[in-house]
């Protein structure tokens, strides 16, 4: 027959995982939500042609 300290620990391992599963599913998992159907905002942002449509000012590059 388990002790109190057993019995103890049990209930705090399975609240321990409870909250962590609740969080994972409350902030949409552990790697991000970010979906491939977002908006790109910005025209050439991953540079793919280079420098094209992007300028610089003031001496800042």
């Amino acid at each position: 027959m388990p002790g109190a300290r057993g019995v103890r620990a049990r209930i705090v391992a399975v609240l321990g995982a409870a909250a962590v599963a609740a969080g994972s599913v409350a902030f949409g998992g552990l790697t991000g939500s970010a979906g491939a159907a977002e908006a790109n905002l910005v025209r050439n942002a991953g540079f793919e042609s280079g420098l094209g449509g992007w300028t610089c000012s003031a001496g800042s590059g």
